[in-house]
């Protein structure tokens, strides 16, 4: 939303940073799994939350660094203006490319972190506090519903505050949003941590971990059933 309204005439933006997201997952996801086997709960949790909040922070910093400089412009008639704020015509496509990399780059390490994220609490957590399957189905619905939730009322929430503020205001709403939300979350992860000792303890996997590249996952992947032809 923020880089469809840095740059409204065009779809190049929101399309190179949904292909970067997209790529980063998929050339990080077995590193993550193996990091999560690897490492203690609470630190893996840790750093997953603080990838992910602190990535997402400096995005939302990048775009109000974009406009407020007046280096994201849009050419309408003969004024250079974003979101209808007329910019500087100075040159200054070396800060608009430092700063968009930045950008892309965040947008990355949030994807990152939240399958981090998702992977750690989700699938490590929750099946180590269960004590029954019963109590695991449960866990695991309420789970999703917040998910669902948050995935529902958040676009709804940025795109009413978006519709009613402008961009460099938007964009700084969700950092400060995403800087108390991580205290928060940091918070009450330490909280379940201390009152669950079934998380204390984690056996270790024996022997040496396999290589978690992406082409070895790849290449498993090709040969499954479901990946070869009929």
């Amino acid at each position: 939303l923020f880089l469809m309204d840095v740059q409204p005439s065009s779809l190049l933006l929101p399309s190179l940073f949904a292909l970067v997201e997209s790529l980063a997952r998929i050339c990080a996801s077995p590193r993550v799994g193996a990091m999560i086997d690897r490492w203690d709960r609470l630190k893996a949790g840790r750093c997953a939350l603080a990838l992910q909040n602190g990535s997402i922070l400096l995005c939302a910093l990048c775009v109000w660094a974009l406009v407020q400089t007046g280096i994201a412009c849009d050419v309408v008639g003969n004024e250079r203006t974003v979101g209808g704020t007329a910019c500087s015509t100075q040159d200054s496509s070396v800060a608009y490319h430092v700063l968009l990399g930045f950008l892309m780059v965040s947008g990355a390490g949030a994807v990152v972190g939240s399958s981090a994220h998702a992977v750690s609490f989700e699938l490590d957590w929750v099946a180590t506090m269960a004590s029954d399957p019963d109590e695991l189905a449960d866990m695991n619905a309420t789970m999703r519903r917040l998910d669902l939730v948050c995935k529902l009322a958040a676009p709804a929430a940025v795109g009413v505050l978006m519709d009613n503020a402008s961009v460099t205001t938007s964009s700084l709403v969700v950092a400060l949003w995403n800087l108390g939300s991580f205290g928060a979350e940091y918070a009450l992860q330490n909280v379940v941590y201390q009152r669950c000792p079934e998380l204390w303890d984690k056996m270790e996997p024996e022997g040496k971990p396999p290589s978690a590249g992406w082409g070895r996952s790849a290449t498993v992947f090709s040969r499954q059933v479901a990946a070869v032809p009929a």
